[in-house]
């Protein structure tokens, strides 16, 4: 949630971090982990969704953050993810035994179709910007 902030905030509209003490990762990284109440042993959809939108009221925004995962069927996550690229706009999309990264949030930035898969374009959350395969998507949380 907090890469994801910081993205708006620097590609989108700085009005996403009012507060200059967040403007640092670490105390904006805590600052989630208390609004998410997130215990160190991860979080759920809707614990990242009331998160954000928790969040976005504090910076006087509508709390218009939800979520879509691939037990929906009649909406899904690739839809959301490849919408919102388009956009311009990041979602954080939750990896699932996803070889290199386990069961992970990521913020997605981009996305590459093959004719095998589609690709995401994503910052791990470890500093880097890397390609994920989307068979291991299991949903996606959006703004």
């Amino acid at each position: 949630a907090a890469i994801m902030m910081f993205y708006y905030y620097d590609h989108i509209d700085s009005s996403y971090i009012t507060n200059a003490y967040y403007r640092n990762e670490y105390n904006m990284v805590n600052h989630f982990k208390n609004i998410m109440n997130d215990n160190g042993n991860g979080t759920s959809y809707s614990q990242l969704k009331n998160g954000i939108n928790t969040y976005l009221e504090e910076v006087n925004k509508s709390k218009s953050c939800s979520y879509v995962t691939i037990a929906n069927i009649f909406n899904r996550p690739d839809t959301i993810i490849q919408s919102n690229i388009r956009a311009g706009e990041p979602c954080i999309i939750r990896l699932s035994d996803d070889p290199s990264y386990g069961n992970h949030w990521v913020v997605c930035i981009g996305y590459q179709i093959y004719t095998s898969a589609t690709h995401y374009k994503v910052n791990n959350g470890y500093g880097n910007i890397v390609f994920v395969n989307g068979s291991y998507v299991d949903g996606v949380v959006y703004i």
